[in-house]
């Protein structure tokens, strides 16, 4: 099994007790330890799901304000419109 530096590119040494790597060291100064990892920080969320989500938020309130009879604010429709399109 060859095992080579994420940094430089050379062969590093590694101990891997029955085919799992527990630890690797390059001379170049990287190495790594089984339990090191460190998870990123939550991001935000994709802006597709974001979207959809607006969509439906603005059809729902749309369809209050029609069943309560009254009129659709044209701003929510333009942008549901927009949104859409993007989508498609």
């Amino acid at each position: 099994m060859s095992l080579r530096c994420s940094k430089c590119g050379t062969a590093v040494n590694y101990f891997a007790p029955y085919g799992t790597i527990v630890w690797w060291e390059c001379g170049c100064g990287q190495s790594w330890k089984k339990g090191d990892e460190k998870k990123p920080p939550i991001g935000i969320m994709p802006r597709k799901f974001w979207d959809e989500q607006r969509i439906q938020d603005l059809a729902a309130a749309m369809g209050r304000y029609i069943a309560a009879n009254r009129p659709v604010p044209s701003e929510w429709v333009e942008e549901y419109n927009e949104l859409t399109k993007r989508l498609a």
